[in-house]
C-alpha cells in the first residue's frame, strides 16, 4: 500500500502538469492541504504528550478571618495572634500584612505593626466590641501567614474557653457539632471580606435525616460585614447537628460557635472546627483524657447508610474500642457515639473507616470537682499533616497551659517542632512516634507567662502525622478547655507549566 505522503506526492505533480488560468488556484489548495496533512503527522497527539510539570512555588496572597473579636462584658476577654512563620519559610522578598477590622474601608491602615524581619507573633486583646478581624498577607509575607483567636470567659453562662483557627476565605465548609434543643445555641459566622454582596445555601442533617430549612437558602451577607446567623432558629428542636455551608456567591471566611447552659448553669462553649470533606477513611486528631464524657458524632452526607469502623490511636498503639468498635450511620444523617470508656484514658486520636464518605468531630466534656457547671470542646477530622503545621495562638502561665497531641496513625511519624515567643525566642525539638500511636507535648518557652506560636515540620523520612492544640485554664470553677486540629499552612502553591502544542491549530478530521 502506497503511503499517504507518496499519494500526495503523485497528485501535486498532476496538478503541476496541469495547464490554464485554474493552476495557480489549485497549487495554493494544493500546498495548503499537504501543509495540514504535513502538521497532523509532525504533532504529536494529545495523547503522546506527556502532562506539564507542577512547580511549587510561595503563594502571593493569604486571606483569614477572625469571626468574633468581643471584650466588653464582664469576666469576657478576646485575644487575636498573628504570625509570620519566618523559621519555616525564610523568604527574604519584600511583602506586607495587616490585620483590620472588617468593616473598615479597603486599604486601611493595619492595626498592629508587623516585624517582618523577626516574624514573631503579634497579640493584641479587644478592649471593646468591634466585630471581626481581616488578616492579608501579601508577597514575601504571604506564605504561612496565619491568625488565631482565643476568647475566656470566666463567669456567666457563656463561662469557657473558646479558641479557634481564623478561617481562610472560601466557598465551602463542613461542620459536625452542636445542636439547636433548648438550651443549646449554635451561631454561624459568615464573613465578608469583599465589598460586593455575598450569599450561602446551608443544608442541615440531623439524627432522622436532612433538615427541612427554606430560610436557609440564599443567606445574604452584605459586603464588608460579619452575619451572624443562630441555628436555633432557622432549624429549632435539633439535640445534634451537621451542616454543609456553599458559597453560592462571592468569599466567605466561616466558623461556628455553640454554648450550652441549664437555666443559669453554664454547661459549657466553644468554636466548632471545621471537618474534612466527607471521605472513607478520616482521622479525627487531639482528644485529650478527660474526667468526663466523650462522644463521637458521624456524618454521612451520601445516599446510602454507612458501616463505620473506629479506632484509638493511644499513647500504646492502635486497638478497637470494646462494644463500640463498629456502628451503622443512616443515609444522609447525623448520629452521636458514647466513647467515654475508649476515650478518657489517655491522649489519643480516631480512626474511622467507612464504606461510604464520612465526617466526623468528638465532643469531650469536663466535669468540675465541685460546683454543677461543665465545659467541652471539640476537635474534628482533618487532613494529615505532610508539610507544615502552623499553631498561631497559644498560652502559657497565670493558669494557661499547652500541649501538642500528635499521632502517627499507619507509619512512624518524625517531625521537628518549633516555638517562638512574641519576643522572638525560639526553640526547636525534634521528636519521632511509633506507627500507630500518639504522644503529647507540653508547650511553651521558659517559666515567665507568654503568648507564643507553635509550627509543626514533617521530615522527609516521615508519614502523615495528624495533631492538634490543646490549650486549657485553671479557673475557680474548674479547668476551661479548647483544642484546635492543625493541618498544612498555606506556604506553596503547585502552578502547571504550559506546553507547546501546535494540534489546536489542525481541524479534528487530521
Amino acid at each position: 500500500m502506497r503511503s499517504l505522503v507518496g499519494q500526495v506526492r503523485e497528485w501535486l505533480a498532476d496538478v503541476l502538469g496541469e495547464p490554464g488560468p485554474r493552476r495557480s488556484v489549485t497549487l495554493a489548495v494544493g500546498f495548503l492541504v499537504f501543509g495540514l496533512i504535513f502538521s497532523a503527522l509532525a504533532v504529536p497527539s494529545p495523547g503522546r504528550i506527556k502532562p506539564p510539570v507542577a512547580v511549587s512555588e510561595p503563594v502571593v496572597t493569604t486571606e483569614f478571618v477572625c469571626p468574633d473579636f468581643r471584650g466588653s462584658t464582664s469576666g469576657f476577654s478576646t485575644t487575636v495572634v498573628a504570625t509570620i512563620p519566618k523559621p519555616i519559610t525564610g523568604s527574604s522578598k519584600a511583602g506586607t500584612a495587616a490585620l483590620t477590622f472588617i468593616n473598615s474601608k479597603p486599604g486601611s491602615r493595619s492595626v498592629v505593626a508587623f516585624d517582618s524581619k523577626s516574624g514573631s507573633a503579634i497579640a493584641i486583646e479587644a478592649k471593646r466590641a468591634r466585630g471581626s478581624l481581616v488578616g492579608v498577607g501579601r508577597g514575601g509575607l504571604a506564605p504561612g501567614f496565619s491568625g488565631g483567636q482565643l476568647a475566656l470567659q470566666t463567669v456567666g453562662v457563656n463561662r469557657g474557653l473558646s479558641g479557634l483557627h481564623c478561617s481562610n476565605v472560601g466557598s465551602e465548609q463542613w461542620i459536625v457539632g452542636g445542636g439547636s434543643k433548648s438550651g443549646q445555641f449554635t451561631l454561624l459566622y459568615l464573613s465578608n471580606v469583599e465589598t460586593q454582596r455575598a450569599s450561602v445555601n446551608v443544608d442541615f442533617f440531623g439524627p432522622q435525616g436532612p433538615v427541612d430549612a427554606p430560610s436557609a437558602r440564599g443567606i445574604v451577607v452584605p459586603g464588608r460585614t460579619t452575619r451572624v446567623v443562630a441555628v436555633d432558629r432557622l432549624v429549632p428542636g435539633f439535640p445534634q447537628l451537621a451542616m454543609h455551608v456553599v458559597v453560592t456567591a462571592g468569599r466567605l471566611g466561616m466558623a461556628v460557635s455553640t454554648s450550652e447552659r441549664r437555666g443559669r448553669i453554664a454547661l459549657g462553649s466553644d468554636f466548632i472546627p471545621a471537618a474534612a470533606a466527607p471521605a472513607q477513611s478520616v482521622v479525627i486528631p487531639a482528644i485529650p483524657a478527660v474526667n468526663g464524657t466523650a462522644s463521637l458524632v458521624v456524618l454521612a452526607p451520601g445516599a446510602d447508610d454507612a458501616d463505620v469502623r473506629i479506632k484509638v490511636i493511644g499513647s500504646d498503639g492502635t486497638f478497637s474500642p470494646v462494644g463500640g468498635s463498629r456502628v451503622t450511620v443512616g443515609a444522609r444523617s447525623v448520629r452521636s457515639i458514647d466513647l467515654t470508656a475508649a476515650l478518657q484514658r489517655e491522649n489519643s486520636g480516631l480512626i474511622l473507616e467507612s464504606d461510604q464518605p464520612i465526617t466526623a468531630s468528638v465532643r469531650v466534656r469536663f466535669k468540675p470537682q465541685r460546683g454543677s457547671s461543665t465545659e467541652f470542646a471539640w476537635t474534628s477530622a482533618t487532613p494529615a499533616i505532610t508539610d507544615v503545621a502552623v499553631e498561631p495562638i497559644a498560652r502559657k502561665g497565670e493558669g494557661f497551659n499547652a500541649r501538642l497531641v500528635i499521632s502517627a496513625p499507619n507509619s512512624v511519624g518524625h517531625f521537628e517542632l518549633i516555638e517562638t515567643t512574641r519576643g522572638g525566642v525560639v526553640r526547636k525539638r525534634e521528636f519521632r512516634i511509633d506507627s500507630g500511636k500518639t504522644k503529647s507535648i507540653a508547650l511553651g518557652i521558659g517559666r515567665r507567662p507568654t503568648w507564643f506560636t507553635a509550627l509543626v515540620r514533617v521530615l522527609p523520612d516521615s508519614g502523615p502525622l495528624y495533631a492538634g492544640r490543646v490549650q486549657s485554664y485553671s479557673s475557680s470553677g474548674g479547668q476551661l478547655l479548647t483544642i484546635s486540629p492543625l493541618k498544612n499552612a498555606r506556604i506553596n502553591v503547585d502552578v502547571p507549566q504550559a506546553l507547546p502544542d501546535l494540534s489546536a491549530a489542525v481541524p479534528s478530521a487530521f
